[in-house]
């Protein structure tokens, strides 16, 4: 049996059905065809634009929220790769150049070898008697020789040599040693630089400067007899090779001092016997050279050395210090 409305019904349900009409038409103009994209109300400005301007601003603002939900790994060629910068590999310092002339204060560079040499010593018992020998000095074949500096063209040099006992200026003392000073003479300003007998208490680890510092400028307190072949006006060298009586690693030459000329140079490549010699009862210090005749006696000073630069303290380290720099020579010393 079909069910009949009253005519007041029927008109309640006609009302309600234009409702839901009208809620159907709101919701299809809130929403686009199937993008589930909200269309804002055009702004005034919007509003002015034509219909192809707005309609490119809308699609512009549809793309950039549909890319920004999409993951990076599927965004293909507008994925963003930073590259990483390689590590740049460290820069090593280039040493200064040596001064010019034979100011010689520091080596400019120095080969693997003598750096390896310059950090440790050796302990020579084949020439009678201990030495420790540091720096570029090393024992030679001959096995007897204490090279100081191999006369190397391009490395400054610098090299020790010192007794492994102390001696006691309270008690005479008496050494003598061949010293060979290279080929390279002074004219051609190719040869130096020299090497230096030397009373100190540092220790058997002292070293002083390169070339005009001979291997012992700066040790202090100390007293040091020079074999100098090469002219430093700065220092107020003479021209010829000489022989200086110096205190506390100052290796300037003021006059208060002895100085010898020697008669001719020692960059002859001859080995030239020198003699050392302490008396402890007078404090007299005698360095000569001994020949067929006798002896020629170089220079004579006295002074107690144990009170006056030792601090009272009589035992002190001997042995020898040699140096080169722009110019450069064999060096070496020789027991007798």
């Amino acid at each position: 049996m079909r069910k009949t409305f009253s005519k007041s019904t029927r008109l309640i349900l006609r009302r309600l059905g234009m409702k839901f009409v009208n809620a159907l038409m709101v919701a299809s103009m809130l929403f686009s065809n199937g993008t589930g994209v909200v269309q804002a109300k055009p702004s005034p400005e919007q509003a002015k634009q034509p219909a192809k301007v707005n309609a490119l601003i809308t699609e512009e603002k549809t793309f950039k929220q549909v890319e920004f939900a999409r993951p990076e790994a599927v965004m293909g060629e507008r994925q963003r790769v930073t590259p990483t910068p390689p590590t740049p590999a460290p820069l090593t310092p280039v040493p200064p150049a040596m001064p010019g002339n034979n100011s010689k204060t520091q080596p400019n560079r120095v080969s693997q070898k003598k750096a390896a040499a310059s950090a440790m010593s050796q302990s020579v018992t084949s020439i009678g008697s201990d030495w420790i020998i540091n720096f570029t000095a090393h024992l030679s074949a001959a096995a007897d020789t204490i090279v100081l500096t191999d006369g190397d063209p391009v490395h400054a040099e610098r090299g020790t040599a010192w007794f492994g006992q102390q001696i006691d200026l309270t008690q005479d003392f008496d050494k003598t040693f061949n010293i060979y000073l290279g080929v390279n003479t002074q004219p051609t300003w190719s040869g130096g630089d020299g090497v230096a007998f030397v009373l100190q208490k540092t220790g058997t680890n002292a070293q002083g400067g390169y070339g005009m510092g001979l291997g012992y400028s700066g040790i202090s307190p100390s007293v040091a007899v020079e074999f100098d072949t090469f002219q430093n006006t700065t220092l107020n060298d003479p021209v010829f090779n000489h022989v200086a009586l110096l205190k506390n690693g100052n290796n300037g030459h003021n006059g208060s001092l002895p100085l010898v000329n020697l008669p001719s140079s020692l960059e002859d490549g001859q080995e030239h016997p020198f003699r050392f010699r302490w008396i402890a009862s007078t404090h007299q210090f005698i360095v000569s050279s001994p020949n067929q005749s006798g002896e020629t006696i170089w220079l004579t000073y006295t002074e107690n050395f144990a009170q006056t630069i030792f601090g009272g303290n009589s035992n002190v380290w001997f042995g020898f210090t040699g140096a080169t720099a722009n110019a450069n020579n064999l060096q070496y010393i020789r027991p007798i």
